[in-house]
């Protein structure tokens, strides 16, 4: 009887998980509609990271996509048609390796678009994680990471050499 609660816990989960939606990394509730919210720690730093990629077809799949441009070394975001290239460029890296699974997804059961994190919502949106000055309080910060300027104002971008507000 024990083993079937549990099983029945478990799955009741999955499906409030399912409907909520909502998820929070370092930090115990999510903020607003935010569908991926991130924690803000003095000793631990949280930042997005996304290896450099050769950028695939930009189409009705991948619209809306957020990728680090392995030929350019900048941050690009697809529309649908076409890829779009932001901040400066800086000295492109070389990515080997191969996809492994079809990506994370986030707020629905399944997904059309293709990534290795998707988040799939009408209502709810990315929250990126929040620090006042990434270049001065992240001492050592990774080529693709992505974060909210809370005193700028601004999405910056770490390209491997320097912080650029997007």
């Amino acid at each position: 009887m024990k083993k079937i609660n549990i099983i029945i816990l478990i799955l009741s989960g999955a499906f409030f998980m399912l409907l909520n939606a909502q998820v929070a990394i370092g930090k115990t509730n999510v903020d607003g509609s935010g569908i991926l919210d991130f924690g803000t720690s003095t000793t631990t730093i949280r930042t997005i990271v996304m290896n450099p990629i050769n950028l695939p077809a930009c189409n009705g799949g991948t619209r809306g996509a957020i990728a680090s441009n392995a030929l350019t070394g900048q941050l690009a975001t697809c529309n649908g048609t076409v890829w779009t290239n932001w901040g400066s460029a800086s000295t492109p890296v070389t990515v080997s390796g191969t996809d492994i699974g079809g990506g994370v997804i986030i707020g629905a059961s399944t997904s059309s678009a293709v990534g290795s994190l998707i988040l799939e919502s009408n209502n709810k949106a990315l929250i990126l994680p929040k620090y006042s000055y990434p270049d001065l309080q992240i001492k050592l910060p990774v080529k693709g990471a992505l974060v909210y300027d809370v005193t700028r104002k601004a999405v910056v971008y770490y390209n491997g050499a320097n912080w650029q507000v997007l």
